[in-house]
């Protein structure tokens, strides 16, 4: 029997299974094997899919061609519009592997000739041939004459512009996310601190915010005790950090830094998501990073390659600082 980090609940060993601190669709290969199925199930589909499935995020992937445990590399950037026409639609086409194929111009038709209203009709390029029959086959269902080709292509929307620029529509999720990365620092702290950790007062809150199944987009205003600043990369960061992390933009990055009154948990996503979260209100540590016995901790993981940089803080801004 052990203890799941998120129930709490003691369970047989095999009813545990691998669990990602980072999440392996964005390339983390750093593991625990303390969370039951049960909570990994509910982490991957309630947790660590807002942060996974971010347009932010998904834009990363696809640039860095990172596809994580599907090996298919994800493509927000697939449906658009022409930046000089808006009723003219474009698919971007790439492969699992997130190599770019082509740019699709769709052509749509658009008609008054229903009698009961509007045709709007999309198909792409490589299907163009098929819309006189499908405008036709609308027709006779609805008793009306069917269409000459010609007829029917004086109402398709074309373009003949090879190298067009192209608008995309992207949600931008501000909250829901956030709760992936303090997933992340609560299970780095356990990672870095041990089983004594399950005791802390203050990692009690993060994991029961973690584990929340009625939590929304408000896990800000329901545990309010959590202290932590998460937003995009950037953003109010110091230059401490921006020395240790700023030029690694393939790396997911993290560190442990205790000061004279709490610890603190930096992550960074990519060079597109950081936080800085307090995993606990004790720290019995030294405080000066620069000794070589300061319990600091780093780690960064090249999310393109799955390779592993572990070391003390010490050790790493000693590396960077040369």
């Amino acid at each position: 029997m052990k203890k799941c980090i998120i129930c709490k609940t003691d369970k047989l060993i095999n009813e545990f299974t691998k669990e990602h601190i980072f999440p392996e669709s964005i390339g983390g290969t750093l593991t625990l094997n303390v969370v039951c199925k049960k909570c990994n199930d509910f982490l991957g589909h309630s947790v660590d899919s807002h942060l996974v499935n971010h347009s932010l995020v998904q834009l990363a992937c696809l640039s860095l061609k990172i596809g994580g445990k599907k090996a298919k590399v994800p493509n927000p950037l697939e449906r658009g519009t022409l930046a000089d026409n808006p009723n003219k639609e474009v698919k971007y086409i790439c492969d699992e592997s997130g190599n770019s194929i082509k740019l699709d111009i769709v052509t749509k038709f658009q008609g008054d000739i229903i009698k009961d209203g509007r045709v709007n009709i999309t198909v792409d390029n490589k299907n163009q041939n098929q819309l006189p029959s499908m405008i036709n086959k609308m027709l006779k269902r609805k008793g009306v004459n069917e269409l000459s080709e010609e007829k029917i292509y004086q109402h398709a929307i074309k373009s003949n512009n090879p190298c067009p620029w192209v608008d995309v529509n992207l949600k931008v999720d501000l909250i829901n996310y956030q709760r992936a990365i303090l997933k992340i620092a609560y299970e780095l702290a356990y990672y870095w601190l041990g089983d004594a950790y399950l005791n802390d007062k203050v990692g009690e809150v993060l994991r029961c915010c973690i584990k929340d199944e009625c939590l929304k987009e408000d896990w800000y205003q329901k545990y309010p005790t959590i202290k932590a600043n998460i937003g995009f990369f950037g953003d109010n960061s110091s230059s401490f950090l921006e020395n240790i992390w700023g030029n690694e933009l393939n790396s997911h990055i993290a560190l442990l830094i205790p000061n004279q009154q709490e610890t603190l948990c930096y992550v960074k996503i990519f060079n597109t998501f950081q936080g800085v979260i307090v995993v606990s209100e004790n720290s019995p540590f030294s405080y000066d990073l620069l000794e070589s016995d300061s319990p600091g901790k780093f780690i960064a993981i090249n999310s393109q390659t799955g390779e592993k940089r572990e070391s003390s803080l010490c050790e790493e801004i000693k590396r960077t600082n040369k």
